[in-house]
């Protein structure tokens, strides 16, 4: 686990956090266990970013351009610290499933392919957490969000509510707005931070997110 200095305010918000590089996972792929040390250096991370943790993944199917594979891997959120070997083992064990092997052969390669890291981030209980498209009917944005933890979103496991927003951050369509209202600033808020995505990878980006006015 690497422990970087600080780089300054991002111009995104985005909880504090470490990551593990894909040697480890590498390591774990070849030797069927995780490398000794690693849980300790996760359990430090975690007591440092306030005891309660996200462990998500970064695989080389999942968020590249060219092989996009997101919502595949599911996130997970520890706890406690005897969660966190199982948490780490199930996500890298996710890089070899038969549905990752499928996707891989679909692009004439195999699962030994997948190069796979790992986030440790702050969880951050949200007010409100879900999935923006950006580039809908023009420079409209969607956004599709629950109250809780989006991962139930993502998956599929329910619809939450829906908003076709403008640019200049009106609400065109919405359905179920009602009964998860946003206010006018968290609207301006996610229009903002989905432009400054948008112009960092240009054309119809999908964008997790989370909500909560503590961060």
């Amino acid at each position: 686990v690497n422990f970087p200095a600080s780089t300054g305010k991002p111009v995104i918000p985005v909880p504090d956090g470490y990551y593990i590089t894909t040697e480890v996972h590498d390591s774990y792929i070849e030797a069927g266990k995780l490398p000794a040390g690693l849980v300790a250096e996760v359990i430090r991370a975690k007591n440092i970013l306030g005891g309660k943790i996200a462990i998500r993944s970064v695989a080389n199917c999942e968020d590249d351009i060219r092989l996009s594979m997101a919502g595949v891997f599911q996130s997970r959120y520890v706890y406690s610290d005897s969660d966190i070997s199982d948490a780490v083992e199930e996500i890298f064990k996710q890089s070899q499933s038969k549905e990752v092997e499928q996707f891989m052969a679909i692009h004439s390669k195999s699962a030994q392919d997948v190069k796979m890291g790992l986030v440790i981030q702050e969880l951050i209980v949200p007010e409100a957490a879900g999935v923006i498209y950006t580039g809908v009917n023009g420079d409209n944005i969607l956004v599709q969000y629950i109250d809780d933890f989006g991962a139930s979103l993502v998956d599929g496991e329910t619809q939450g509510s829906a908003m076709l927003v403008g640019t200049d951050s009106a609400i065109l369509e919405s359905s179920g707005f009602e009964t998860r209202p946003l206010s006018t600033s968290a609207v301006q808020q996610l229009v903002h931070h989905s432009r400054i995505i948008e112009n960092l990878f240009p054309g119809t980006t999908i964008i997790q997110f989370d909500k909560t006015t503590a961060k």
